[in-house]
C-alpha cells in the first residue's frame, strides 16, 4: 500500500528538490510530516485526489497528495512591474503609499 506525496514550490527543498515521494499508506499526515522532518506550519494547504483535506487527513492507499507551501515575498508594488504593464486596466497618477498597496 503506497501514497505518493507531491511537494510543491518550496517544500521540495525538503525532499532535496525531489517532485514526489512514495509512503507507506495508513499514517496520518502528520505522522508523515514528522517522518519527511517537513514542520506543519509550512504547509499551507493539502490536496489528496484533488480534493481539499485536512492536515489530520489519515493516507489511503493509492491517495496522490500534494503539499502546497506557505507563500511569502514579492514585490511592494505590482504597479512597477515591467510584465504587467501592459496587462488589464491602466493605473495613471496613482497617489497610493506603499502601505495601502
Amino acid at each position: 500500500m503506497s501514497v505518493i506525496i507531491r511537494p510543491m514550490g518550496q517544500l521540495k527543498s525538503y525532499l532535496n528538490n525531489r517532485s514526489e515521494i512514495t509512503v507507506e499508506a495508513g499514517h496520518t499526515l502528520p505522522e508523515t510530516l514528522a517522518a519527511l522532518q517537513i514542520q506543519p506550519e509550512v504547509v499551507a494547504g493539502v490536496v489528496v485526489n484533488s480534493v481539499l483535506q485536512s492536515k489530520a487527513y489519515t493516507l489511503q492507499d493509492e491517495d496522490d497528495v500534494k503539499l502546497f507551501a506557505i507563500m511569502s515575498g514579492g514585490s511592494r508594488s505590482l504597479l512597477s512591474c515591467p510584465s504587467l504593464n501592459n496587462k488589464g486596466p491602466k493605473v495613471e497618477n496613482d497617489q497610493r503609499q506603499d502601505s495601502q498597496l
